[in-house]
């Protein structure tokens, strides 16, 4: 009986303060509370279109370009597309594959509507990026576009016995992948390893992302400096060295 009394009393408080009200000032009340709605109601983002562009003179890269843009501005926490993300994780190549093959980058990071939410939420990326995100998506969304340099097998090692060998034995050559036992899938002696070479099954599978057949390790692409390595080494005659 005091709860029901006390909300009554409480009422009856309002009620009093009601009649006191001059009528206008309840319609300046009534009014200012329909700003304040109207105020925190989300305008539309002005989004001004791309400017003609050319893919072949864009740096799109994914290791150069697309990776650092999305590491400053997508990458960052879990109230983004961090680590753990409730939101999805934009930390590997193949993640934020996914997200681009589901038309959401395109919609959200490079040609937003006006009533559509701009990624990153602190506001649309400037011109030179969403170029860049633009035309890596037109050339295929591959790991990366670019050539191996030549000087560049020049200056790394990318000899069997300190490179290709450790490089197989921790990313393939263990059970259930290519280690003993296998199955003709063995990549544990040079001449195996070489056989994959020969048959462009390492190109194909390890190096070009582009290739559609999948990538090889099992966990997902190897960096790209370790790639190019890879193809150094077959250059050159991938050699038991």
């Amino acid at each position: 009986m005091i709860i029901f009394g006390s909300i009554f009393e409480l009422l009856n408080s309002f009620k009093k303060i009601y009649n006191s009200m001059n009528k206008y000032h309840y319609i300046l009340i009534i009014l200012g509370l329909i700003a304040l709605v109207f105020s925190c109601t989300k305008s539309k983002i002005e989004v001004p279109p791309l400017a003609e562009f050319d893919c072949d003179t864009i740096p799109s890269a994914y290791s150069t370009s697309i990776q650092p843009l999305i590491t400053t501005n997508c990458a960052t926490d879990q109230n983004c597309h961090g680590a753990n993300s409730p939101f999805g994780e934009f930390t590997s190549y193949e993640k934020f594959k996914k997200r681009v093959e589901s038309g959401a980058v395109m919609a959200r990071a490079v040609n937003p509507s006006e009533n559509t939410s701009p990624m990153p939420p602190s506001g649309l990326l400037p011109q030179s990026e969403r170029l860049k995100l633009q035309c890596w998506i037109e050339n295929g969304a591959t790991l990366d576009s670019e050539p191996v340099d030549p000087e560049f097998c020049d200056t790394v090692d990318t000899k069997f016995s300190t490179f290709i060998k450790p490089l197989v034995d921790n990313h393939c050559a263990f059970a259930g992948c290519h280690g003993s036992g296998t199955g003709g899938r063995e990549l544990i002696a040079y001449s195996q390893i070489k056989d994959y070479a020969n048959r462009g099954v390492l190109h194909d599978r390890v190096i070009d992302t582009a290739s559609g057949t999948g990538p090889m390790p099992q966990g997902g692409y190897l960096p790209k400096i370790d790639r190019d390595k890879i193809q150094c080494w077959i250059d050159k005659g991938a050699l038991n060295n």
